[in-house]
């Protein structure tokens, strides 16, 4: 795996383990400030966007190592 590679898996690591945390604080922020029902939806919604990020994310890195393969 080249150096740019790592760096930039590393980077998305990182920005993964951000989302997951805005994820919990929002959801426990929203559970305290209006109830538990209002918190499920939004937390359903953003479990649903996180997903796509992580989704477009994972194939980013497909398409990446792909890339390194078809150029060796």
């Amino acid at each position: 795996m080249s150096g740019g590679l790592r760096v930039l898996l590393a980077k998305e690591e990182k920005q993964m383990r951000i989302g997951k945390i805005v994820l919990l604080v929002s959801v426990a922020l929203f559970t305290k400030a209006y109830g538990e029902g209002v918190a499920l939806f939004f937390g359903g919604g953003v479990v649903l966007l996180y997903l796509a990020v992580s989704y477009r994310l994972y194939c980013r890195e497909v398409r990446l190592a792909n890339e390194l393969v078809r150029r060796k």
